[in-house]
């Protein structure tokens, strides 16, 4: 009965040893997605496209106007927007809900006191696949999906990424 148990954990070791070894193998070598390009018009009535920002970091907010936890996101973000205010960092908060018109996103925008970009892009929500708001996306100097967070994420997780990301931009 003995030897049967120790065959047992035996081959229950190995298994895990070569479940976590194809896990590492495989992370090891990760390829980013690339980030859909996509061109909106921020409140502003300038044309704001993605692809315009190679050689920047950009940090992509998909939100709602009703969005309950979109507001403290924004809290976040504001303070991430202080600190990379002098760096290549964009940041731009995209409306997935097509009934957010320009004038609605203003309001919203100047009560919370953001100062960076908005703009409404239902279609460029469903062509990232967001499923849930808030959902930040972090899109590296070349276009590479970095960073993929669905709730709200801190302000300091953010700071830590972004900074990481600068430092590989420079390098």
């Amino acid at each position: 009965m003995k030897l049967k148990v120790w065959m047992v954990v035996l081959v229950l070791l190995a298994v895990a040893t070569v479940a976590v070894s194809v896990i590492f193998l495989w992370n090891r070598g990760e390829e980013f997605k690339e980030a859909p390009l996509f061109t909106v018009t921020d409140l502003d009535g300038e044309n704001f496209s993605l692809e315009d920002h190679r050689g920047e970091i950009v940090v992509i907010d998909f939100m709602a106007t009703w969005c309950t936890y979109c507001k403290p996101q924004i809290d976040e973000l504001k303070l991430v927007y202080e600190h990379f205010k002098d760096s290549p960092v964009v940041i731009i908060s995209i409306s997935v809900d097509p009934n957010d018109d320009p004038d609605k996103l203003a309001e919203y925008r100047a009560s919370l006191g953001a100062g960076w970009k908005f703009a409404q892009g239902s279609d460029v929500g469903l062509a990232y696949g967001v499923k849930v708001i808030p959902t930040t996306v972090v899109v590296d100097g070349e276009g590479k999906i970095r960073l993929w967070h669905e709730g709200v994420i801190s302000s300091s997780d953010l700071i830590d990424k972004i900074s990481e990301l600068l430092k590989e931009l420079k390098d």
